[in-house]
């Protein structure tokens, strides 16, 4: 039986009609972080809107920030991460969990079988939030049911910020690595190779989370893997096209890859359930 990997994005939680994006949770705890405004960091985001990308802005700072800045960015990260555990865990009655029931994400929901393994990068369990028997999901970033504050969260950047700015190395900016200290990554990578299915759902492939990909994109290229279906789910042509251009900022070009020995996919969620390749990815599954 052939085996499928499926890894969860953010894009796969707001197909599901959740308002977990950033600029969902700051729109909601804005007022948490104003009492904060005077430090440069958040007053930065406060003024530039730069919520909708975190990760990234946090990983451009980090490679420009000087020593006399660590504390406060250790401060800042530690802030954010606070208030998105607050955010996902107690939802101060928010209902950001409506799911839409008509969507490609709440039909993929239910059709995934023991078949299929699962790797999410985000915070939440959409089968358990769902009242959907629950399958084993492998949460790289901390999430699930097993949150209990914040600092099980993991929120962050790659690797190669330490190679971009070696302050970056300061023990106190350390945790903002995603792989530091972070078992699943050699997991992940494992998984990716040894699964004939690989399907990519509602995940942008960030610079963030290169460490958990690059290498896999890379063996592909190089022909030490082939004969894998790898398919991008996600909402439009835009959307794959960011995908494109996230992957070009860790070296991987999409091109590369669709003339190498896999066979690459794309499918968009905005053609509805009844688009036939969306079909053929829930016989995978």
């Amino acid at each position: 039986m052939e085996k499928t990997l499926i890894i969860l994005g953010n894009g796969f939680d707001l197909d599901l009609g959740w308002k977990t994006s950033y600029n969902n949770f700051y729109l909601a705890e804005h007022r948490s972080f104003e009492r904060f405004n005077q430090m440069p960091y958040i007053r930065d985001l406060i003024l530039g809107e730069y919520w909708f990308n975190l990760e990234e802005y946090i990983r451009d700072s980090l490679t420009q920030i000087t020593e006399k800045r660590i504390k406060e960015m250790f401060d800042f990260w530690r802030i954010c991460r606070s208030s998105m555990s607050d955010y996902f865990i107690n939802n101060k009655g928010l209902n950001i969990f409506q799911t839409n029931k008509d969507s490609c994400a709440y039909k993929f929901l239910l059709n995934i079988s023991e078949k299929s393994d699962i790797v999410s990068f985000n915070y939440t369990n959409p089968f358990t939030k769902n009242n959907i028997p629950e399958k084993e999901i492998e949460f790289v970033h901390g999430g699930g049911e097993n949150i209990i504050d914040y600092t099980s969260l993991k929120l962050g950047v790659d690797n190669r910020v330490l190679e971009e700015n070696p302050i970056s190395n300061n023990p106190s900016i350390l945790p903002i690595i995603k792989t530091y200290n972070n078992h699943h990554i050699n997991k992940v990578l494992l998984k990716l190779k040894t699964h004939q299915n690989i399907i990519f759902y509602g995940h942008s492939l960030g610079i963030a989370d290169a460490d958990y990909f690059q290498s896999y994109f890379k063996s592909i290229m190089s022909k030490s893997l082939n004969n894998q279906n790898i398919y991008f789910i996600t909402k439009d042509v835009s959307s794959l096209q960011q995908i494109k251009n996230n992957l070009k900022k860790y070296d991987i070009d999409y091109n590369d890859l669709i003339f190498s020995q896999c066979n690459l996919f794309s499918i968009y969620t905005q053609d509805g359930i009844e688009n036939e390749e969306f079909k053929r990815v829930l016989s995978l599954i």
